[in-house]
């Protein structure tokens, strides 16, 4: 028996693709006992010593929230208030800020029990842009006792929305920078770029194919590696053979991959520089924060070529671990690719400055401390 406080983790489901950094919170929590709870679990992967699930059949949740949404959305917050009634828990921590109906739910019938929410990219961003999410949210920043977020500008963002300023706290997904961990990259003849994300429109994938087309029309020693999912594959793919790089891309769909984390690896120590061209899409939706692609991979010795939106500049500071360019500007991002393309020194010297920032900061140790300290300061001052 552990004799540790318990935390209590809500989520919509465990655990959707590319959010195994919330897996890792949780196996990486060592001063309290999480207690994950979920109306679905997807698989059997992301093992957790205590999980409490609502559904484990995939074939029933498809149909009870195709035929029947209202009643399954009664049903998860009858559940989630049951669970916290039983396991008694000193916090409730829920991840992303669609969880905001069952967080109000659950602070209103546990006022005592402190709450915190983490908001990770479009649930900061997109979703405050909406007429219903707003009221939600100023509902949500009453009763909620800290909303952590991942860059100042989303900070920013709450407080224009009416959030307090002192219930909010910028904070840094931790990373292992263990597995991840510096390895220098030979000079090479051919230079390899990689991005790893979904395929969808904040990601910047088309100014990225425009800004290779034309490193590809002036040298001939430049590769680039795409590793991702998601609705613009066809697209993607599209462009990729228009422009005339199908022998200079290599594109990998990991929608089923079983281990993308080892697949993922791989591909990062196989390459020379990292390059994630954000974007703001026009829905609104943007990355909230460094994404969790981008400094593992600066972890492993990468510099790394991003834009200057939506506090990517805290994770890579410009000239010093990569470059920084204006969030669209293919021009822009080209230049910056040409550079590091015909610099191997530069991109040695960014990469290691790169993964001593990230073992200074954005350790999985250094950030878990950082998040159980927010816990233990709420847990002292809650009635």
């Amino acid at each position: 028996m552990t004799d540790k406080k318990k935390v209590v983790h809500i989520i919509n489901m465990y655990l959707g693709g590319g959010c195994d950094y919330v897996h890792k919170q949780l196996v990486n929590m060592d001063e309290f006992a999480p207690v994950m709870l979920a109306p679905y679990r997807l698989d059997d992967r992301f093992p957790i010593s205590d999980g409490r699930f609502m559904i484990k059949n995939n074939f029933y949740f498809k149909f009870i929230t195709k035929f029947f949404l209202n009643r399954f959305l009664k049903s998860a917050t009858k559940f989630f208030a049951e669970q916290v009634r039983e396991v008694k828990p000193a916090l409730i921590h829920a991840h992303f800020g669609f969880m905001a109906p069952y967080l109000i739910d659950l602070k209103r019938a546990f006022p005592e029990i402190p709450a915190v929410i983490v908001f990770y990219g479009r649930d900061a961003s997109e979703l405050i842009l909406q007429e219903k999410w707003q009221k939600i949210y100023k509902e949500l920043f009453e009763v909620a006792d800290r909303m952590i977020v991942l860059c100042d500008e989303v900070s920013e963002r709450f407080i224009r929305l009416g959030c307090p300023k002192e219930k909010i706290t910028v904070w840094d997904i931790g990373i292992d920078t263990g597995r991840y961990a510096y390895k220098p990259r030979p000079a090479r003849k051919v230079a390899r770029f990689t991005i790893a994300a979904r395929f969808i429109e904040k990601k910047g994938y088309f100014v990225l194919l425009d800004a290779f087309r034309g490193l590809c029309e002036k040298h001939d020693n430049a590769r680039l590696s795409i590793l991702g999912f998601g609705e613009m594959k066809a697209a993607l793919l599209a462009k990729i053979s228009e422009y005339g790089l199908s022998d200079k891309v290599d594109f990998c769909d990991t929608a089923n991959s079983t281990d993308f984390e080892t697949l993922f690896l791989k591909k990062l120590y196989d390459s020379d520089v990292f390059v994630l061209p954000s974007i703001r899409a026009k829905s609104g939706d943007d990355e909230g924060g460094p994404p969790i692609v981008m400094t593992n991979a600066a972890a492993t010795g990468l510099p790394v070529i991003s834009t200057n939106i939506a506090g990517i500049d805290r994770a890579v500071l410009h000239d010093k671990t990569g470059l920084l360019v204006e969030s669209g500007d293919a021009s822009a991002l080209f230049e910056a690719m040409e550079k590091l393309l015909l610099d191997s020194d530069l991109r040695k010297k960014l990469g290691k400055a790169g993964a001593e920032y990230m073992e200074q900061n954005f350790s999985i140790s250094c950030q878990m401390g950082k998040l159980q300290g927010i816990y233990k300061g709420l847990m002292d001052n809650s009635p």
